[in-house]
């Protein structure tokens, strides 16, 4: 299963058993686990979004820079090696962690939403699954 989440929550996911994939531009520096930096927002469209605050115009410009250029499947089946690759058994759960907690405006949630929407199972992880 594919899940989004933060960095916050990586002793819980590691207890959980879910591989940890960064999809940020930078990471915690205590941060050792795996990077995917493909869904990374560049450093332009985060600038930008520091400076104006305008989550439309950040959504937009993530989609027309980053999403565009990438294709859902793809970037599934590259994930799914680059964990393979580092655990040496099969793709289980895996969670594609950024900054900003849960409910905030984040790149996360563009992701996940794009996973969906090319027929991938992608959502928040919790605790209580």
């Amino acid at each position: 299963m594919l899940f989004t989440s933060y960095f916050a929550k990586s002793k819980a996911l590691k207890e959980a058993g879910i591989v940890e994939v960064s999809i940020s531009r930078s990471v915690p520096a205590w941060y050792n686990g795996l990077s995917y930096t493909k869904l990374a927002p560049t450093w332009e469209i985060l600038k930008k979004y520091k400076a104006d605050g305008d989550w439309n115009a950040y959504v937009t410009e993530y989609k027309r820079q980053v999403l565009s250029k990438l294709d859902a499947h793809q970037v599934y089946a590259e994930i799914t090696k680059l964990v393979e690759d580092y655990t040496g058994h099969k793709f289980q759960h895996v969670a594609l962690l950024c900054f900003e907690r849960s409910g905030d405006n984040c790149h996360r949630n563009i992701v996940s939403d794009w996973f969906f929407e090319n027929g991938i199972i992608c959502k928040e992880w919790s605790s209580a699954l």
